[in-house]
């Protein structure tokens, strides 16, 4: 007795959610949702600013815990690290920004310890919008 939510091919549903939901339900570990403000092409994650697309008001914007580059500090987006969770070929690494949590994953590995912070950008072409109340991609 449930709704479907979309149909498609699994590398469909990861690439292209249309909803929250589906973003969140496909893969693991999961896309990061943070709450963030469009406006005038460029998205507002609290006092940072990073890539966005046209519109203005309220947005949660999606990205894969891949689809983040560590950059240098005073770039990207400061992250404070929780936990590092090597799992040999993959490093996932547990981090806190703007009183959320974040998941990210690397193929490199790094010596981040607990309490660090690094910086963070998400990859411009795998970016993910939605409407701050439906929840639909934008």
């Amino acid at each position: 007795a449930g709704e479907i939510e979309q149909v498609g091919t699994p590398l469909d549903l990861y690439d292209n959610p249309v909803n929250e939901f589906v973003a969140t339900f496909i893969g693991a570990p999961s896309m990061n949702i943070v709450n963030g403000t469009l406006s005038d092409g460029s998205v507002y994650l609290g006092a940072h600013k990073t890539q966005g697309r046209a519109g203005t008001g309220p947005v949660r914007l999606g990205v894969r815990p891949e689809h983040l580059r560590l950059v240098p500090a005073g770039e990207g987006l400061p992250m404070e690290v929780k936990v590092l969770e090597p799992t040999g070929s993959e490093t996932m690494v547990f981090l806190h920004f703007e009183g959320q949590d974040i998941t990210a994953v690397f193929r490199e590995r790094h010596a981040f310890k607990p309490g660090e912070i690094i910086h963070l950008s998400p990859d411009p072409d795998h970016l993910h919008f939605f409407h701050a109340t439906t929840g639909e991609r934008m």
